[in-house]
């Protein structure tokens, strides 16, 4: 699927106006939203859709006022996707192979595991990381980094096993109600944790992954022993592979 030229072409004089005045009228950013949220539903689907939140937020302001610092970053990006080739291959078939399930986990002081069951290619895997203190420096202040560790686990899936996940229908299980919603959503009103969804589905993208999230109870997760530094019931573990340079690089 593909967006017509021509819209990408006045979509992007929109943008270009409002970059050029730092200003952006309540009814030109709700009629850009509208636009850009149905190209993100029809072609681009979620991953594309954290990119919108400043702008609906600028649109609920009532007034016309100048762009907000994160607005000029968001209407950038859109530029320059607008500016690519735009095109979502979708596939003639579902894939018959079954999905990959992978369990995630993570605890309050940074511990975060990961398991993989067993494939064709591969016995069950596990693996158990630690966030850096970068990591939780650079998230905005909070009482519990919680929900934003139950999300970064999800991307470092993809990092952990990119071969094994690239081009398969992945379903990941999560314990967490806040995170599972935010990564289902590719946003969340939280710039920091908006950013993290975003990230996972990008990722998720380049990989061509057909990503599904659901819930397990905590109880029957079987990797929250990994998530606290203990081996869980079944697998083997394979050194962690964490690509924080690229989480970090996220939320700069």
């Amino acid at each position: 699927m593909r967006l017509e030229p021509g819209k990408a072409t006045f979509w992007l004089k929109c943008i270009s106006e409002a970059l050029d005045t730092r200003t952006l009228s309540v009814r030109d950013s709700e009629s850009l939203a509208g636009r850009l949220s149905f190209v993100c539903f029809s072609i681009w689907g979620s991953e594309a859709r954290g990119r919108l939140r400043s702008l609906y937020r600028h649109a609920a302001m009532g007034s016309a006022s100048p762009l907000a610092p994160q607005l000029i970053q968001d209407i950038r990006w859109w530029a320059r996707l607008l500016a690519s080739p735009l095109a979502n291959d979708v596939p003639l078939l579902p894939d018959s192979r079954p999905p990959l399930v992978i369990y995630t986990d993570a605890e309050g002081s940074g511990g975060i595991g990961l398991v993989l069951l067993g494939t064709s290619l591969c016995g069950a895997q596990w693996t158990q990381l630690h966030a850096p203190p970068s990591f939780i420096a650079a998230l905005a202040p909070r009482m519990t980094q919680i929900q934003a560790l139950e999300m970064v686990a999800v991307p470092l899936c993809f990092a952990q096993w990119p071969h094994l996940l690239e081009g398969r229908t992945v379903l990941v299980f999560v314990d967490n109600r806040s995170a599972l919603g935010a990564l289902s959503k590719g946003c969340s009103t939280q710039p920091d944790l908006n950013e993290l969804a975003f990230l996972t589905r990008k990722w998720a993208v380049e990989l061509r992954i057909t990503l599904h999230l659901r819930r397990v109870p905590s109880a029957l997760n079987p990797a929250d022993p990994p998530s606290r530094g203990r081996a869980p019931p079944f697998g083997s573990p394979v050194p962690a592979a964490g690509r924080w340079d690229r989480i970090l690089a996220a939320l700069a």
